[in-house]
């Protein structure tokens, strides 16, 4: 079966660019259609592999060795009450840590874009593709994706 999330932004402005991260709900796979699409070239979805993630990470020298091992742990066990969303957000996305640029500079080069209109979007599994969008220019409403969750036998198993 399947579980729809809605999506609530932690944004404080709806223009900036939501950046590249993992949902890490239970389920694994994360399927997502888009309803109201910004116009022009804004909102455009990013993603990144975390195959692509962890090598990064190994060229990224002032990433800390402990910290690539948290990284590969998140990917491979979710607890139920404790899924490490922020703990992940913390180590790619806060601007003070001492990596950051180094390792901003090495995402946005290997990130993909797809610019996806009304009644598309994509399904990927959770814990194997980083997503996010670019900024754009308009109010995003809440009702401007659907998003589903959901586990099949063999994301149980893995």
């Amino acid at each position: 079966g399947a579980i729809y999330t809605p999506v609530y932004t932690r944004q404080k402005n709806n223009e900036d660019p939501f950046p590249l991260h993992y949902d890490m709900f239970i389920p694994k796979i994360l399927f997502m259609i888009y309803n109201d699409v910004p116009r022009g070239k804004g909102g455009t979805s990013t993603f990144l592999s975390t195959k692509e993630l962890q090598k990064i990470l190994l060229k990224t020298k002032s990433f800390p060795s402990k910290n690539r091992k948290l990284f590969t742990n998140m990917l491979l066990k979710t607890e139920r009450h404790n899924d490490q969303y922020d703990v992940f957000w913390d180590l790619i996305h806060n601007k003070d840590n001492e990596w950051y640029e180094e390792l901003h500079d090495r995402i946005e080069s290997k990130q993909q874009f797809v610019k996806f209109n009304t009644g598309e979007g994509f399904m990927v599994h959770d814990r194997l593709w980083l997503h996010g969008r670019t900024k754009i220019r308009t109010q995003i409403g809440i009702k401007r994706l659907i998003r589903l969750v959901f586990d099949t036998q063999k994301t149980t198993e893995n």
